[in-house]
């Protein structure tokens, strides 16, 4: 496999002002959309605005991807390469908390102030999916990219992707590459599912 140097931060291309400010606009459409899970599932309406966003925000992805969908709230887009041992998988989850008290502005109704974005999930964690969806619909990796609706259910959210990797990764011969980085803190439990 060919590595990839990472440039220092100065020779590194700049992005134009153009794009950092398109790169902006979707994450408040993804941000704006008030993806709290509930178990009786009301905010389903917001779920699948947020799913509309990222169908029209990364067309190259989800014209290209397979896309599937199970459980509540849980999706996957996968690019499936040539060598499927090369593929890699991304990880993240799209469901956030209620805005709760303390918020100068509405949490779901992202606000550009002094060059950054605040709402409810612009940390935790749609900022890290929006990354990963725009290096997918930018670079055009072979990639499994998973993201749950629920992340405080375990049952309803890393399961499936545990699922998925034995009956697809596993029946081929081949894994995914899960850096601990793309897992996060879910990597142990990834990793002892899969044994």
């Amino acid at each position: 496999m060919k590595k990839r140097k990472l440039l220092p931060e100065t020779a590194r291309q700049n992005v134009t002002e153009a794009q950092n400010a398109a790169y902006a606009a979707t994450l408040k459409q993804m941000v704006d959309c008030k993806t709290v899970w509930t178990d009786n599932n009301d905010n389903k309406e917001f779920y699948e605005q947020f799913y509309q966003v990222v169908a029209d925000s990364f067309p190259t992805l989800h014209s290209k991807a397979k896309r599937l969908t199970f459980g509540a709230g849980c999706f996957f887009y996968v690019i499936e390469g040539p060598n499927a041992a090369k593929n890699v998988l991304l990880m993240s989850h799209h469901d956030v908390v209620d805005g709760g008290e303390g918020w100068d502005t509405d949490p779901f109704c992202a606000v550009e102030k002094d060059g950054y974005l605040y709402g409810r999930g612009t940390i935790d964690t749609k900022t890290p999916l929006f990354a990963e969806l725009q290096a997918a619909e930018e670079l055009s990796p072979d990639v499994i990219l998973f993201s749950g609706g629920m992340s405080e259910q375990t049952d309803l959210f890393l399961y499936p992707l545990i699922r998925y990797v034995k009956e697809h990764c596993y029946s081929t011969g081949t894994l995914p590459r899960m850096e601990k980085a793309a897992l996060g803190e879910f990597s142990p439990l990834v990793g002892a599912a899969l044994i």
